[in-house]
């Protein structure tokens, strides 16, 4: 999701793009159903209480369909 976002100019934080990092850390409010699922490096990354909370990493996921999200400052 994090390429298209900036091929698209949508103003994104993020540094190393490979799920190493939290930078580009992203709340889903609206169409989690319409993402691929959680994968190994965002759950080391992240946890599992802020995956069920919505956040993901920007640079790993994959978008199916409608998503409502925002980037938080942290």
């Amino acid at each position: 999701m994090l390429d298209a976002a900036l091929e698209r100019n949508v103003d994104l934080d993020y540094s190393c793009k490979e799920g190493s990092c939290d930078t580009c850390t992203v709340r889903i409010l609206k169409g989690m159903e319409n993402l691929s699922p959680v994968r190994e490096e965002e759950r080391d990354m992240l946890g599992d209480d802020l995956i069920k909370e919505g956040h993901r990493l920007a640079c790993i996921i994959s978008i199916h369909g409608p998503v409502e999200l925002v980037q938080e400052q942290r």
